[in-house]
């Protein structure tokens, strides 16, 4: 059947509309944009995680994208610097056991500690972490915190709520349990010469997700 000129407009118009989307999305994250993301990491176990987010994000585009000038090349050191400055401010809300709180003398928070992994396996490549200040909160995670159903529990809920989206539903035990997941999975390469994640993490855990291959 002969494309009609209607099909043929709607085509065109359509790639056009996709173009200026993604020109848009381009313009919106830009390296400029991500300029706004140095900031140096400051407060309490959840809010410096919050800030010392922002520079990795940074960091990890800008370095991607190989944007570093639209910012100015300099701003690199300064972003590294930054998270390095999180990243010993973290340790300082570190137990012994490996798992993270927003203050030492309250009872450590998984959904912080998966954070922390999350975040520190993001910044490895980028600054300085230590393989056993992450590789020791995962294992934590997973022996203590990983119930007999293979999901994930939370004994002491984060105090900004804002960290974790405000989760507060039905659906928050297993919106726990894939960040979790989602956590070891950003950590798994990085922790393979401490432990083996697949033989610790309990098959279950993807099953509560539905994901029959999660580790």
């Amino acid at each position: 059947m002969a494309t009609s000129h209607v099909d043929k407009f709607a085509k065109v118009r359509g790639t056009t509309e996709a173009k200026e989307i993604a020109q848009t999305v381009d313009q919106a994250i830009s390296g400029d944009f991500m300029g706004r993301f140095i900031v140096q990491p400051s407060g309490n176990g959840e809010q410096n995680m919050m800030y010392m987010t922002l520079p990795v994000i940074a960091t990890h585009y800008l370095d991607s994208t190989s944007q570093w000038e639209t910012v100015g090349i300099e701003r690199r050191n300064e972003a590294v610097n930054y998270i390095n400055t999180g990243y010993q401010r973290q340790l300082g809300y570190r137990k012994s056991d490996g798992s993270y709180a927003a203050w030492t003398n309250r009872p450590s928070s998984t959904w912080l500690t998966a954070y922390v992994v999350k975040v520190f396996s993001m910044a490895y490549d980028s600054a300085f972490i230590e393989e056993d200040m992450l590789c020791s909160a995962l294992k934590w995670l997973i022996l203590h915190k990983q119930t007999q159903d293979g999901s994930f529990k939370e004994d002491s809920a984060v105090i900004q709520g804002e960290i974790q989206g405000d989760i507060q539903s039905k659906d928050a035990d297993a919106s726990l349990t894939a960040f979790v997941v989602i956590a070891m999975q950003e950590a798994r390469e990085i922790c393979a010469g401490s432990f083996a994640v697949s033989e610790l993490v309990s098959p279950r855990a993807g099953l509560v997700l539905h994901w029959p291959h999660a580790l």
